[in-house]
This record gives structure tokens, sequence and C-alpha cells, in this order.
């Protein structure tokens, strides 16, 4: 069973929203061939949303509430061509968090994004604000109209590398390291960076923590000050990286005591 998704409604209403994270629903494929009792046990979440009377205690506005309207996949990125994380069932509640050329972003419940066809959703009039601490708005929408057609383009080829996996020395999309995946992201666009992280940190104008806008990228150093690794900001505190902790490409907030420790700086 999934771990359980906690929010608040704005009309002050706790909503759990169960969705299961990649390992689970493989789980629960993996157990199809076992006796009914053990699948009982062992199934994916309840289709439901189980919703009570709660007092609002935050306002982190994490995302908006949508419900399937008929069974459907979620996929690691926006495109039918990664890999299937999980199946919906019709009238299942999730947590919209972005939304990208026909697809929703929903929050999973091990903050992940799983990406779901746009039709197969109807959007709800509530927003999703989360328990405490900082929203989990693990992606930006890119619809939205400030981006650039270049900041556009760097991203949707950023989050179609989602799920990868790392792989140090590697430079494609069966697994790749993280100045490898800058550098890809980036060529997107005309922009040919070096192939290392301490070179790319070279190239370019540096820019203040306060300024940061999507599409700067972000370099981080060891103890001994070497330059060791390098993402892509997306906005909102979080960033998109190929990490060798996380088993491949995958968004963190910028703010996590590991990243604000290693931080060297940003380039634009």
């Amino acid at each position: 069973m999934a771990g359980l998704l906690s929010c608040i409604a704005v009309a002050d209403e706790t909503l759990v929203l169960e969705v299961p994270t990649s390992q689970e629903y493989a789980s629960s494929q993996a157990d199809r061939g076992a006796p009914e009792r053990t699948r009982r046990q062992q199934s994916l979440p309840s289709r439901h949303a189980v919703a009570r009377a709660s007092t609002r205690t935050a306002q982190n506005v994490v995302g908006r509430l949508g419900v399937t309207s008929a069974a459907a996949p979620l996929y690691a990125a926006a495109n039918t061509r990664s890999r299937m994380i999980a199946r919906v069932e019709a009238g299942t509640y999730l947590a919209i968090c972005g939304s990208s050329s026909g697809w929703y972003g929903a929050l999973m419940t091990d903050r992940s994004v799983g990406w779901i066809p746009a039709h197969t959703v109807k959007m709800l009039e509530y927003e999703i604000v989360g328990m405490g601490g900082a929203p989990r708005k693990a992606t930006p929408n890119l619809d939205n109209p400030l981006l650039s057609g270049g900041q556009r383009t760097i991203l949707q080829t950023a989050y179609s590398f989602l799920g990868v996996p790392y792989r140090w020395g590697g430079t494609s999309p069966s697994g790749m390291d993280c100045s490898a995946f800058v550098q890809r992201c980036f060529r997107t666009v005309g922009i040919e960076l070096p192939r290392t992280a301490r070179e790319q940190y070279t190239r370019g104008m540096p820019v203040p923590v306060a300024q940061l806008q999507a599409c700067d990228r972000l370099y981080f150093q060891n103890k001994s000050g070497r330059i060791t690794h390098t993402g892509i900001y997306i906005g909102d505190g979080y960033f998109i990286h190929s990490s060798s902790s996380r088993k491949g490409v995958a968004v963190s907030r910028l703010d996590e005591t590991l990243y604000t420790t290693m931080y060297a700086g940003a380039r634009r």
C-alpha cells in the first residue's frame, strides 16, 4: 500500500490522496500471479480519496485537485515513450502540480512526479495545501508565459530525461552523469557546453541566488572546493539534475541541507 499524501483543500477539509509509487506499482504487478488473498493484501490504493474535517494549519499550495475520468497510465516523463510508473483507475483523485503540452504532472506519495494525459483528468475547484514546510511543487508549469522559447525547450528536454539512470561518464538516454545531462539539455538550443562540471563552471555570467531564473546552471563543490556536480534551476527553489544519490535524473530542492552545504554558484 502506498504511503498517504496528505493535503488540505481550500474548503477546510483534509484530503488524503493515495497514489502508488513506481516501486509499489511494480510490486503489485509482480504479485498478480499470487493467490487472491495475497493480491488483496498488496493491491494498489483505493481509487477514492478520503475526506474529513480539519482545521487549516498551513497555506503552502502544492497544486490543484484533479480526478481521473477514465483509467489511465502515469509515466516518468510527459511522453508515451518514457517508462510507465503506475496505472490509476477512473475516479482517482490526484494532486496536479504541473502541466506540459497535453499532460498533467501528478504528485506521487514519494514526492516524485508522474505524468498523465490531460484529457483523462477533470480539474476541480480546489487548491491543495501542504500540512507544513515548503511547498512540494516539483515542476513548474511549462505553459508559463514568462518562460522564453529557449527556456521552455531546455526544461522540456530536461523533463523528458526524468528517471533516466545515473551513470558516471555516461552521455546517452540509457544512462548519463550530471554534466552530460546539462550539456545535452543546452545543446537543444544551440549552446555547446564543455563536458565536465568543472569546465562548465567557467562559462557564463555569475548569478546571485536571489536572482536565479529558470534554466540557470547550478554548480556544487566538494569539501576541497572542487566543482563536482551540476544541475538546472527550474524555479520556485527547485532544480533538476542527474544524481548518483537519487539513482538518476530527478528534481530536488536547492535549500536541502546537502545542496546548501555544497553550493558553489550559478551561471547564466
